[in-house]
Order: C-alpha cells, then sequence, then structure tokens
C-alpha cells in the first residue's frame, strides 16, 4: 500500500498504436486497492476458501477524502439567478429543468435524468425511486420542485419525465 500511494507503481507506457497505459498511483488508488482486496477476502472468508480477512486488521483509512460541501444561500440565489438568465438566453428547457432538479433535490445525475413518471408521487410530495444506487429510495419534494414537476408536461407514449430527443430512452 505504502508503495503504490508513494507513486512507485506508476507508470506510463504504450500498449499499442494509439493505446497508452497510464497508472498514476497515489493514496487513493492505495485505499481502493486495499478495499478491493477486503472484498475479495471477505468473499472467501464466507466460502470458507480462508478462515481470516488479513484487511480487516489493517491500519488503512477505509474512505476516501470526501468532503461535505453545501450551497449557502448566497449560492443558492445566484445559481437560481444564472439558471433564470440560461432561461432568457432559449437554453434547452429539459437540460435546465433537469438542472434544477438536481439543486432542489440533490438526487443523482441519472436518478432525475431517467425519472420515470411513475416515480413521482406529487400528491404525497415524494420521489420513489425503485431502483438507486443504493437500492429502494423515497426522497421528499420540497414546494419549489414539486412547482417546477408539476409543470411538466407528459408526453405521450413515454414513461419518462424528461424523454429523450430520439430514441426510446
Amino acid at each position: 500500500m505504502r508503495d503504490v500511494g508513494g507513486g512507485k507503481t506508476a507508470k506510463d507506457e504504450k500498449a499499442g498504436p494509439r493505446v497508452r497505459i497510464i497508472v498514476r498511483g497515489g493514496d487513493g488508488a492505495a485505499r481502493k486497492v486495499v478495499r478491493d482486496l477486503s472484498a475479495v477476502f471477505s468473499f472467501a472468508v464466507r466460502r470458507g476458501i480462508v478462515p481470516v480477512n488479513p484487511c480487516d486488521t489493517a491500519a488503512v483509512r477505509k474512505t476516501d477524502n470526501r468532503r461535505e460541501r453545501y450551497l449557502t444561500l448566497d449560492e443558492v440565489a445566484r445559481l437560481g439567478k444564472a439558471f433564470d438568465a440560461l432561461e432568457g438566453e432559449g437554453v434547452n428547457p429539459k437540460a435546465l429543468a433537469i438542472a434544477r432538479l438536481w439543486a432542489l433535490t440533490g438526487c443523482r445525475r441519472d436518478e432525475i435524468a431517467a425519472l420515470r413518471w411513475d416515480e413521482v408521487d406529487l400528491a404525497r410530495g415524494l420521489l420513489v425511486l425503485a431502483d438507486t444506487k443504493t437500492g429502494k429510495s423515497i426522497r421528499p419534494l420540497g414546494g419549489a420542485a414539486r412547482a417546477l414537476l408539476d409543470t411538466i408536461s407528459v408526453e405521450e407514449g413515454s414513461y419518462f419525465v424528461f424523454p429523450a430527443e430520439r430514441g426510446e430512452g
């Protein structure tokens, strides 16, 4: 882990025409290697292949340096003004509505971009997402998000709140 974190495994090599393999290493990569190795050993313990997971006792911080950062009220106001300015310039209204819902709900990108009408419960003010990164999830909708969803008309023949311009997605 120290070698990966220190960059000893870093390399940049040509693997063929127009193909390069770039390995940088670093602390984040080292943590991910330990996390993946721990998952392999946990599987082996469950199957009775090995008696213990040696990664469980390793002195490794198993999370990345994730930051918790939230917009201030001033930043939210500036973001709202930027959305309004973009709307005035004629930016794609569907893309703008998706971005507004991201900001209003805190949902992940695909949770909103691939949102289906059967997941929207405006009467109770909820999004009932069947398949998210963490499984089924129920998300409350604030008044602004509900009002925005209320202005979006259902396109005939589409299950999606924001159907693709081309294709079925």
